[in-house]
Formats: C-alpha cells, sequence, structure tokens
C-alpha cells in the first residue's frame, strides 16, 4: 500500500499509551491506535509482552518501542510464524482421532498409531486370525474383526499422511509469498487456510480411544 510503512511494536496501556515493554498495562492492554495489525508472534504471548506486526501511514511518528521494518523483514518474518503454525496445526489434527462411519470414533495419538499398526501386524501375520481380543483400561473386553483393523488402520495411516501432505503444501504457498504488499495479503490468505484445516468430531457412541491408549 502507497504512502504507508511496516512497524513492530507491542501492547500499550489503554489509559497511559505506555508499551508493555516499559510496564504493565494496569488499565488493560490494547493495540495502539492508528496501527493496522499484520500478524503476531504467538509465541510471544506467555511472555507478557507480545510482538505484532503491523502497517501505519508514511507519516505516523512512531512511539515507544515501536521499530520500522521493511517489506522484506516483514515478510521474512511472517514466513517463519506461518511455517510454525501450520507444523502446530497439521500436529493438532494428525493427532485429534477420525471418524469411522456413523458411531465409531478412533483415536489417532502417537500411541494409538503405535497399538494400532501392532494391531495390524499380528493380523497380517496369521491369516487365519479372524478377530481380536484386548482388554481396555477399564478392564472391560473389546473385540475387532480382522477386516475392521485392517480398514482401521488404512484410513488412519492416509489420515496421517494427509496432514504431513497438506503441511508440504502449505509450506509450498509461504515460500512463494512475495516480499512485498501483495505478499502480506498472500500470508493472510494462509493463515486463514491453516486456522480452517481439520475437522472437529462430535462425540460419538462407540469410541475405541481407550482400546488404542492400552
Amino acid at each position: 500500500m502507497e504512502n504507508s510503512k511496516f512497524i513492530r511494536y507491542t501492547f500499550v496501556d489503554i489509559k497511559t499509551g505506555r508499551p508493555v515493554t516499559r510496564e504493565p498495562a494496569r488499565t488493560g492492554p490494547v493495540q495502539p491506535k492508528g496501527v493496522e495489525f499484520i500478524f503476531a508472534i504467538q509465541s510471544s504471548y506467555p511472555t507478557g509482552k507480545p510482538v505484532f506486526f503491523g502497517r501505519v501511514p508514511a507519516d505516523f511518528e512512531l512511539g515507544i518501542d515501536m521499530r520500522e521494518v521493511s517489506a522484506e523483514t516483514l515478510i521474512s518474518v511472517f514466513s517463519e510464524e506461518l511455517k510454525r503454525e501450520a507444523k502446530k496445526r497439521k500436529k493438532a489434527v494428525e493427532l485429534g482421532g477420525i471418524q469411522v462411519g456413523e458411531e465409531l470414533y478412533v483415536s489417532t495419538s502417537e500411541k494409538a498409531q503405535t497399538r494400532l499398526n501392532n494391531l495390524l501386524t499380528t493380523v497380517m501375520a496369521d491369516e487365519d486370525m479372524e478377530f481380536i481380543d484386548f482388554q481396555n483400561s477399564d478392564d472391560s473386553w473389546t473385540t475387532m474383526p480382522r477386516e475392521q483393523v485392517i480398514e482401521t488402520a488404512k484410513l488412519v495411516n492416509r489420515h496421517v499422511q494427509d496432514c504431513f501432505s497438506w503441511n508440504r503444501t502449505i509450506c509450498g504457498k509461504i515460500d512463494l509469498m512475495e516480499a512485498n504488499e501483495s505478499g502480506v495479503g498472500q500470508g493472510k490468505d494462509i493463515l486463514k487456510e491453516i486456522q480452517q484445516f481439520g475437522i472437529s468430531y462430535e462425540e460419538t457412541e462407540e469410541v475405541v480411544e481407550e482400546m488404542l491408549e492400552e
């Protein structure tokens, strides 16, 4: 955008306007007036002094602890942040479980994936094994037909691979971001895509999670 510049900044006190890098925002932290927020470094929030990047008019007078940055620097930092967020989102979706049919929910945690692959190895090594019995954490028993073990393992492995493939595709898009105003818009679109990745499943009647976590 012409007649504007990019800056790095943080929250300010709603009343005094002093940045939280200098003193706590006793009356509440807010975005500085006149600054258009672009993105935040998510890992900086726990410090109480979050790092933001934004845009201001070219003649905007920078306040305390505000620093002008080039478009190249902003896009470089934005790209790194997007890749971190994409990796976190991929992991959350990968381990978040999948729905199999209308009533079956399967855990896809790392422990559950190992458990399911071990079950798959067992049935594939013995063609005569038609059912798998196992004891759940509550001491109840569950029986899974051979075909269901195989199909469930396929679905879980495809789910995991889809997550990795999505992450690779997103990183490819991030690498193509332009180091200018267009790159800002591209980054915002990619961030939305990251936030929207994955499906939330409702609780179902038959849950396999306990079985796989054994």
